[in-house]
């Protein structure tokens, strides 16, 4: 006890010996060390609402063109469910961890309602075909959205998880915290993305089968 008492001491009369420009450089350089972090923590939450935001639009597009197949193929309680969720989404009112992973479950819900539905009925009437025109450009921006979303969130999620190695034991709960929305959609993101691409695959496989011109969403994807 008398050991840390005399280093706690002698540190502060250190201190107090420094000259004036000495002490003055260290309190600048501690004050340059918390701009900086501040600064980071800055440019990630800044980089996560673009990527939430981005997400979202892709994501409304989805559930508009699952809304207008659902419906064409009598799939009411899918198609009422989807368009709830398109407005929730366009809105604005979707935002967070908990409303981006309600909107991806009603959306891989509804495929695989699609999909089953789909390989039941290898042909369909006119007016459904016109629903699965207008439902194509929708499928295809929203998987678009969300493929070329990729790249940047790989980088967002490693500059994160430098942040999180490098903060204290009293930081990291409340950097976890602030990032939570961020990273939850780093890792579900690549897998949503894929079942999207699957998705649209189905669906332009089926509507081509009915003689649905399916150009301009192809186009859409490019080399996707």
């Amino acid at each position: 006890m008398k050991k840390l008492l005399i280093v706690a001491v002698s540190t502060a009369l250190l201190a107090l010996s420094l000259p004036a420009s000495a002490q003055m450089g260290m309190l600048k350089k501690a004050k340059s060390l918390t701009s900086s972090s501040d600064a980071g923590m800055g440019d990630l939450t800044s980089q996560q609402t673009g990527i939430v935001n981005r997400l979202v639009s892709g994501m409304t597009n989805m559930t508009a063109g699952q809304a207008q197949v659902t419906r064409a193929l009598g799939l009411k309680d899918e198609a009422d469910l989807l368009e709830s969720e398109r407005d929730a989404l366009s809105s604005g009112n979707v935002k967070d961890k908990d409303g981006i992973k309600r909107s991806m479950k009603v959306s891989e819900d509804a495929q695989e309602a699609i999909n089953t539905k789909m390989a039941e009925e290898t042909v369909i009437d006119a007016e459904a075909k016109k629903e699965f025109g207008k439902a194509l450009p929708f499928y295809a921006k929203g998987t678009a959205d969300t493929i070329r979303l990729l790249p940047e969130l790989k980088k967002w999620a490693s500059s994160a998880s430098s942040s999180m190695k490098g903060a204290g034991i009293t930081e990291l709960p409340k950097l976890k915290k602030t990032l939570g929305t961020g990273l939850f959609v780093a890792k579900n993101l690549p897998k949503y993305a894929k079942k999207s691409q699957t998705s649209y695959k189905a669906l332009s496989d089926f509507s081509k089968k009915n003689e649905i011109d399916t150009s301009e969403a192809d186009d859409m994807l490019g080399d996707l």
